[in-house]
């Protein structure tokens, strides 16, 4: 059963972010009504409280959704609009070194729709050749190309598309407000990440398990790369039983390091290793977090 918990303590959203994460298991995610009504406030509590909706600027991705949308225009600069425009759009040919402009004025996923059913796909652009390939064919107004971004996502990385805004809210004042914050009455508010409210929690049924994935393909890097560094330096001579010792000595600690400039608390490392079979050449030793 999933429990939410209000925290008095003035923080900003990204330090909010991380007690909720050591304490509980993230910033409050809000599915429904009928989370809505599980929010208890302690009597006093009057001031904006965040949640885990924030507006993260890095998002930006390629021709796969509908929701903040890019265009290019005659001068070969870009600008996010509303996906809901009609515009036209641009194509990438399908020996991939091409552009084509469609004439059609349709909304960013029907241009989309229309490009994977009879080309290849909305353009993408990866460097200051192909946008400039691309501008020389807007001879006016704007263009979609295929980057995207989804403007407000949850902490805990999970898919809930229930909201409760605040009447003409977001607005995104001064384009400076990428958090959120619930009043009182649990209407929802954008603000500047940088504010110092209390917070609000949540603990058990979570999709926690998401967040620590990304954290756990940066551990899989640092062990390639130390393992890497080890079959480098390895030699005939360099026995398993010399490898475990050096193992156990080395790469736990710099591992506790890498992973605690990570975010990573409260963890504890240890090696676990498989008897090794006499006709392999290599064996393979398994680290459990």
């Amino acid at each position: 059963t999933r429990m939410y918990h209000y925290v008095d303590i003035p923080l900003n959203f990204t330090e909010a972010q991380n007690y909720c994460r050591e304490k509980f298991t993230d910033l409050a995610t809000i599915r429904s009504m009928e989370d809505m009504n599980m929010l208890n406030r302690t009597t006093g509590m009057t001031d904006g409280m965040w949640i885990g909706l924030n507006d993260d600027l890095k998002s930006w991705k390629t021709a796969l959704a509908n929701q903040t949308c890019v265009v290019i225009d005659i001068d070969g600069e870009w600008h996010d609009r509303d996906c809901e425009y009609k515009l036209r759009s641009v194509y990438t040919n399908a020996n991939g070194k091409s552009y084509v402009l469609v004439s059609m004025m349709q909304t960013w996923k029907e241009a989309q729709a229309y490009c994977r059913q009879y080309h290849t796909d909305l353009a993408s652009v990866e460097n200051a050749e192909e946008n400039e390939a691309l501008r020389s064919l807007i001879t006016t107004g704007l263009v979609w190309t295929g980057l995207y971004r989804v403007p407000w996502t949850w902490s805990d990385k999970s898919s809930s598309n229930f909201t409760n805004w605040y009447p003409g809210e977001p607005d995104n004042v001064n384009n400076n407000q990428h958090c959120v914050f619930e009043s009182a009455l649990h209407q929802w508010s954008d603000t500047e990440c940088s504010r110092k409210l209390g917070f609000l929690c949540h603990e058990g049924n979570t999709q926690k398990f998401q967040y620590y994935q990304d954290k756990l393909r940066s551990l899989s890097q640092i062990i390639m790369c130390l393992f890497g560094w080890l079959e480098t330096a390895a030699t005939e001579n360099f026995t398993h039983t010399k490898r475990k010792r050096l193992l156990t000595f080395l790469l736990p600690p710099q591992m506790s390091s890498q992973l605690t400039n990570q975010g990573w608390t409260n963890f504890k490392l240890r090696w676990s290793f498989q008897p090794r079979k006499l006709k392999e050449e290599k064996d393979e030793d398994y680290c459990e977090v």
